[in-house]
């Protein structure tokens, strides 16, 4: 498994951290909520949320891949 860089680490802890005590706690109910208001600012900049969603996941898979490699 990939390991990210400790600054952008805490920064992702922090932001869904933020939208855990905006409503529900929990982390899953935290990421989801982030993940659609990332649609919704996707929807007002004419941008195509799920093509970003599919490539997003490619860029992980490569990840994954080249951490099991090293």
């Amino acid at each position: 498994m990939p390991i990210f860089k400790s600054q952008t680490m805490h920064l992702l802890e922090t932001t869904i951290e933020k939208y855990g005590t905006a409503g529900e706690t929990s982390t899953e109910s935290a990421i989801r909520d982030l993940l659609t208001d990332l649609r919704h600012f996707c929807d007002q900049h004419e941008m195509d949320f799920d093509d970003t969603l599919e490539g997003s996941f490619a860029v992980y898979l490569e990840e994954q891949e080249s951490a099991d490699t090293q």
